[in-house]
Protein backbone atom coordinates (compact mmCIF):
# COMPACT_ATOMS: atom_id res chain seq x y z
CA UNK A 1 0.00 0.00 0.00
CA UNK A 2 1.02 3.28 -0.87
CA UNK A 3 -0.27 5.69 1.51
CA UNK A 4 0.71 9.12 -0.22
CA UNK A 5 -0.51 8.14 -3.53
CA UNK A 6 -4.08 7.32 -2.25
CA UNK A 7 -4.08 10.26 0.09
CA UNK A 8 -2.56 12.73 -1.76
CA UNK A 9 -4.06 11.83 -5.29
CA UNK A 10 -7.81 12.33 -3.87
CA UNK A 11 -6.91 15.86 -2.91
CA UNK A 12 -5.11 16.57 -5.96
CA UNK A 13 -6.45 14.51 -8.90
CA UNK A 14 -9.30 15.00 -10.96
CA UNK A 15 -10.74 11.42 -11.21
CA UNK A 16 -9.72 7.75 -9.36
CA UNK A 17 -10.22 5.01 -11.69
CA UNK A 18 -10.30 1.63 -9.99
CA UNK A 19 -10.17 -2.15 -10.70
CA UNK A 20 -10.77 -4.77 -8.03
CA UNK A 21 -13.23 -7.90 -7.24
CA UNK A 22 -16.38 -7.70 -6.04
CA UNK A 23 -18.35 -9.82 -3.32
CA UNK A 24 -19.72 -12.05 -6.21
CA UNK A 25 -15.77 -12.59 -7.02
CA UNK A 26 -16.09 -10.87 -10.41
CA UNK A 27 -14.26 -8.09 -11.73
CA UNK A 28 -15.30 -4.51 -11.24
CA UNK A 29 -14.63 -1.34 -12.18
CA UNK A 30 -15.55 2.24 -10.52
CA UNK A 31 -15.06 5.84 -11.33
CA UNK A 32 -15.18 8.75 -8.75
CA UNK A 33 -14.64 12.30 -9.22
CA UNK A 34 -12.28 13.47 -6.40
CA UNK A 35 -11.75 17.38 -7.62
CA UNK A 36 -14.12 19.89 -10.05
CA UNK A 37 -11.42 20.60 -12.16
CA UNK A 38 -11.33 22.79 -14.95
CA UNK A 39 -15.01 24.12 -16.01
CA UNK A 40 -14.76 23.42 -19.37
CA UNK A 41 -13.73 20.26 -19.26
CA UNK A 42 -15.82 17.18 -20.67
CA UNK A 43 -16.83 14.56 -18.20
CA UNK A 44 -14.89 11.31 -18.66
CA UNK A 45 -16.81 7.68 -18.01
CA UNK A 46 -15.47 4.39 -17.20
CA UNK A 47 -15.75 3.13 -20.76
CA UNK A 48 -12.72 6.05 -21.52
CA UNK A 49 -10.50 4.14 -19.20
CA UNK A 50 -10.77 0.71 -20.13
CA UNK A 51 -7.67 0.38 -21.64
CA UNK A 52 -6.05 1.44 -18.68
CA UNK A 53 -7.13 -2.69 -17.55
CA UNK A 54 -4.13 -5.69 -17.51
CA UNK A 55 -5.43 -7.84 -19.71
CA UNK A 56 -4.57 -11.88 -19.12
CA UNK A 57 -5.62 -14.40 -16.95
CA UNK A 58 -2.30 -15.85 -15.56
CA UNK A 59 -1.16 -13.94 -12.50
CA UNK A 60 0.50 -16.50 -10.85
CA UNK A 61 3.91 -15.65 -11.68
CA UNK A 62 3.63 -11.84 -10.12
CA UNK A 63 1.89 -12.91 -6.96
CA UNK A 64 2.78 -9.96 -4.66
CA UNK A 65 4.48 -7.82 -7.02
CA UNK A 66 3.15 -4.47 -8.08
CA UNK A 67 3.60 -1.83 -11.27
CA UNK A 68 3.72 1.50 -10.53
CA UNK A 69 3.25 4.03 -13.83
CA UNK A 70 2.92 7.50 -15.29
CA UNK A 71 1.85 8.61 -18.20
CA UNK A 72 0.82 11.91 -19.81
CA UNK A 73 -2.15 11.42 -22.19
CA UNK A 74 -5.22 13.13 -23.96
CA UNK A 75 -9.03 12.15 -23.15
CA UNK A 76 -11.78 13.60 -24.94
CA UNK A 77 -8.64 16.26 -26.55
CA UNK A 78 -8.36 17.26 -22.88
CA UNK A 79 -5.12 16.91 -20.91
CA UNK A 80 -4.55 14.30 -18.06
CA UNK A 81 -1.51 12.61 -16.11
CA UNK A 82 -1.87 9.50 -14.80
CA UNK A 83 -0.38 7.84 -11.47
CA UNK A 84 -1.53 3.99 -11.53
CA UNK A 85 -0.59 1.12 -9.37
CA UNK A 86 -1.26 -2.77 -10.68
CA UNK A 87 -1.47 -4.69 -7.52
CA UNK A 88 -1.32 -8.83 -8.22
CA UNK A 89 -2.94 -10.18 -5.15
CA UNK A 90 -3.87 -13.96 -4.47
CA UNK A 91 -7.14 -15.54 -4.54
CA UNK A 92 -8.16 -17.04 -1.69
CA UNK A 93 -9.42 -20.29 -3.76
CA UNK A 94 -7.50 -20.06 -7.19
CA UNK A 95 -4.83 -18.91 -8.78
CA UNK A 96 -4.51 -14.39 -8.83
CA UNK A 97 -5.67 -11.14 -9.90
CA UNK A 98 -4.70 -8.08 -10.76
CA UNK A 99 -5.68 -4.61 -8.43
CA UNK A 100 -6.29 -1.11 -10.13
CA UNK A 101 -5.90 2.10 -8.67
CA UNK A 102 -5.22 5.07 -11.37
CA UNK A 103 -5.34 8.70 -10.64
CA UNK A 104 -6.13 10.89 -13.44
CA UNK A 105 -4.43 14.66 -12.70
CA UNK A 106 -5.52 18.23 -14.82
CA UNK A 107 -2.04 19.86 -13.91
CA UNK A 108 1.63 17.88 -14.71
CA UNK A 109 3.41 19.37 -11.48
CA UNK A 110 0.56 18.27 -9.06
CA UNK A 111 1.32 14.92 -10.97
CA UNK A 112 5.22 15.74 -9.96
CA UNK A 113 4.18 16.68 -6.13
CA UNK A 114 2.54 13.24 -5.92
CA UNK A 115 5.33 11.34 -7.09
CA UNK A 116 7.69 13.27 -4.64
CA UNK A 117 5.29 12.51 -1.68
CA UNK A 118 5.17 9.06 -2.76
CA UNK A 119 9.22 8.38 -2.19
CA UNK A 120 9.05 9.14 1.39
CA UNK A 121 7.49 6.06 1.57
CA UNK A 122 10.37 4.06 -0.84
CA UNK A 123 13.24 2.37 -0.05
CA UNK A 124 16.58 4.33 -1.24
CA UNK A 125 17.05 3.97 -5.14
CA UNK A 126 19.06 2.16 -6.69
CA UNK A 127 22.32 4.30 -7.55
CA UNK A 128 22.63 2.62 -10.95
CA UNK A 129 19.30 3.01 -12.37
CA UNK A 130 20.17 6.89 -12.23
CA UNK A 131 22.61 6.68 -15.15
CA UNK A 132 19.93 5.29 -17.20
CA UNK A 133 17.35 7.98 -17.87
CA UNK A 134 15.85 6.12 -20.63
CA UNK A 135 15.16 2.63 -21.93
CA UNK A 136 14.73 -0.97 -20.03
CA UNK A 137 16.28 -1.85 -16.86
CA UNK A 138 16.71 -5.78 -16.19
CA UNK A 139 16.44 -6.33 -12.34
CA UNK A 140 17.72 -9.54 -11.09
CA UNK A 141 15.26 -8.84 -8.51
CA UNK A 142 13.12 -11.57 -7.28
CA UNK A 143 10.62 -10.96 -5.00
CA UNK A 144 8.67 -7.35 -4.31
CA UNK A 145 11.18 -5.98 -1.44
CA UNK A 146 14.15 -6.52 -3.30
CA UNK A 147 12.35 -4.86 -6.36
CA UNK A 148 12.01 -1.76 -3.78
CA UNK A 149 15.23 0.02 -4.95
CA UNK A 150 14.39 -0.50 -8.91
CA UNK A 151 10.98 0.71 -7.94
CA UNK A 152 12.49 3.51 -6.20
CA UNK A 153 14.89 4.68 -9.19
CA UNK A 154 12.18 5.04 -11.72
CA UNK A 155 10.04 7.12 -9.55
CA UNK A 156 12.46 8.95 -8.73
CA UNK A 157 13.52 9.74 -11.81
CA UNK A 158 10.26 10.50 -13.20
CA UNK A 159 9.42 12.98 -10.68
CA UNK A 160 12.28 15.06 -11.88
CA UNK A 161 10.94 14.99 -15.34
CA UNK A 162 7.70 15.53 -14.51
CA UNK A 163 9.04 18.83 -12.51
CA UNK A 164 11.41 19.99 -15.48
CA UNK A 165 7.92 20.03 -17.66
CA UNK A 166 9.18 17.28 -19.66
CA UNK A 167 6.90 14.15 -21.58
CA UNK A 168 8.25 10.74 -19.57
CA UNK A 169 6.65 7.54 -19.74
CA UNK A 170 7.53 5.01 -16.45
CA UNK A 171 6.29 1.51 -15.49
CA UNK A 172 8.47 0.07 -12.69
CA UNK A 173 7.46 -3.37 -13.58
CA UNK A 174 6.34 -5.33 -16.60
CA UNK A 175 4.48 -7.52 -15.14
CA UNK A 176 2.42 -8.53 -18.75
CA UNK A 177 2.24 -8.44 -22.50
CA UNK A 178 -1.63 -7.13 -22.61
CA UNK A 179 -1.28 -3.54 -22.02
CA UNK A 180 1.52 -2.91 -24.56
CA UNK A 181 1.95 -2.09 -28.39
CA UNK A 182 4.98 -1.98 -30.50
CA UNK A 183 5.19 1.31 -32.88
CA UNK A 184 7.51 3.22 -34.82
CA UNK A 185 10.91 2.88 -32.99
CA UNK A 186 9.74 0.64 -31.06
CA UNK A 187 8.24 2.14 -28.43
CA UNK A 188 5.68 0.38 -26.05
CA UNK A 189 1.96 2.09 -25.37
CA UNK A 190 0.23 1.28 -22.04
CA UNK A 191 -3.15 0.25 -23.77
CA UNK A 192 -4.53 -0.33 -27.14
CA UNK A 193 -4.85 2.41 -29.38
CA UNK A 194 -8.61 2.03 -30.59
CA UNK A 195 -9.65 4.48 -27.41
CA UNK A 196 -10.58 7.59 -26.38
CA UNK A 197 -7.63 7.43 -24.79
CA UNK A 198 -4.32 8.65 -26.63
CA UNK A 199 -0.85 9.78 -26.06
CA UNK A 200 -0.02 12.85 -27.72
CA UNK A 201 3.70 11.67 -28.26
CA UNK A 202 4.07 8.54 -29.40
CA UNK A 203 7.81 8.69 -28.90
CA UNK A 204 7.91 10.38 -25.55
CA UNK A 205 10.48 8.70 -23.70
CA UNK A 206 10.16 5.96 -21.54
CA UNK A 207 11.97 4.11 -18.39
CA UNK A 208 10.82 0.74 -17.38
CA UNK A 209 11.65 -2.09 -15.34
CA UNK A 210 11.37 -6.30 -16.12
CA UNK A 211 12.49 -8.84 -13.44
CA UNK A 212 13.46 -12.49 -14.42
CA UNK A 213 10.11 -14.42 -13.52
CA UNK A 214 8.24 -11.62 -15.41
CA UNK A 215 10.33 -11.80 -18.50
CA UNK A 216 9.99 -15.22 -19.02
CA UNK A 217 6.30 -15.20 -19.47
CA UNK A 218 6.29 -12.99 -22.09
CA UNK A 219 5.98 -13.60 -25.92
CA UNK A 220 9.33 -14.13 -28.09
CA UNK A 221 8.29 -10.45 -29.72
CA UNK A 222 7.72 -8.52 -26.30
CA UNK A 223 10.50 -10.39 -25.05
CA UNK A 224 12.99 -9.33 -27.82
CA UNK A 225 11.82 -5.83 -27.05
CA UNK A 226 12.14 -5.43 -23.60
CA UNK A 227 15.50 -6.82 -22.88
CA UNK A 228 16.83 -5.08 -25.89
CA UNK A 229 19.05 -1.77 -24.97
CA UNK A 230 18.42 -2.43 -21.46
CA UNK A 231 20.61 -2.37 -18.27
CA UNK A 232 21.17 -4.57 -15.75
CA UNK A 233 20.57 -3.71 -12.05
Amino acid sequence: MLLALDEFARQKARYHFRLDRDETDSYSTALVKCTEGSLDSPEITEADLLCLLPSGSNWRHAVGQRSLYGMKVKIRAVSYVIIGKEEILPHPTRGAFPVVDAYLFEDLWEAAECLLAMQGELPSPLVGCFSMPYGIIQASSVTPDEHGAVEAAIVAQASRRWSEGASYLFRTLILSDGPFRIVGHPHPLFFKQKSALTIPDSRQPYLMAVTPNCLATLPSPIKKWATSGRRKA
